[in-house]
């Protein structure tokens, strides 16, 4: 399994690294566009939508509803993004109370998928189009995927203090104390390769931090669903990683907030 994740993870970095890098801002929403669009199938699967027909609407609408985002000012999407997460941790440090409304509402998880994912895509490209925003793009993956890798390893290492034993036992304090330090560490490294990556220190500091802290509730957030439905992998598509939403879970909260705590810094 660790052998599968490592070399998925070699191909898929590059990869993201290069649409990040060098796709122009159409194309780059395109693509992006597809991966998210793809992780909307995977939602609609994990949330037992049985139907093909239901499916392919879904993604449908997903994807008009990204179009039609472009002309929604995002600091709104943002804001909308902001509140959904308040809640969704609420659920988190509730959980197993308060589940029985994703199946006895049929058009209760569907809205929360596109909650989870559109405002993550929006964010994404908006980021990307600011003054130095390639490198805010490339700190926010950072972010995201040293406090993952950082608590993977941790965790395995040291963990033995559950984190949040009702929605993830494997998870540990020790494994999220590393990540956090993992992903803090790399942020700095960029920061003092790049002197572009420095901004309003230390409020900067302040939203990489708070930024790591939400991204492992997007993390529990999955596992929360997961386990409401009885799944243990989103999906099949990342070999070692399981599915799409798996290896963006953590994405779909940092995100929005990052967007939101890079235009209270002035970056619009």
């Amino acid at each position: 399994m660790l052998k599968k994740r490592v070399i998925t993870a070699a191909i898929l970095i590059p990869l993201v690294l290069a649409a990040i890098l060098y796709l122009d801002e159409r194309w780059f929403a395109v693509a992006s566009g597809v991966f998210f669009i793809l992780g909307c199938w995977e939602w609609a699967t994990l949330t037992a939508m049985q139907s093909l027909l239901k499916k392919i609407v879904y993604m449908v609408v997903a994807g008009g509803i990204m179009g039609l985002s472009r002309w929604v000012p995002y600091i709104w999407i943002y804001v909308v993004a902001l509140l959904w997460w308040m809640w969704a941790i609420f659920i988190v440090c509730r959980f197993p109370k308060d589940t029985a409304k994703w199946t006895k509402f049929s058009w209760f998880a569907p809205l929360v998928g596109l909650l989870v994912l559109i405002p993550c895509w929006v964010a994404i490209n908006k980021i990307r189009i600011l003054e130095h925003g390639v490198a805010q793009l490339i700190v926010l993956f950072v972010i995201v995927w040293g406090a993952d890798s950082g608590a993977y390893f941790a965790g395995k290492k040291w963990g033995s203090t559950p984190l949040a034993p009702a929605v993830s036992p494997g998870k540990t304090v020790e494994g999220f104390l590393g990540g956090f330090l993992c992903a803090l560490l790399l942020v700095g490294l960029m920061c003092l390769w790049k002197k572009t990556f420095i901004f309003e220190i230390p409020f900067y500091l302040i939203l990489v931090c708070m930024a790591i802290v939400i991204s492992v509730f997007g993390d529990l957030f999955e596992s929360v669903v997961k386990r409401v439905y009885g799944v243990k992998d989103s999906g099949n598509m990342l070999p070692g990683h399981g599915g799409i939403l798996d290896r963006i879970d953590a994405l779909t909260a940092a995100a929005p907030l990052f967007g939101l705590g890079l235009w209270l810094l002035g970056y619009h």
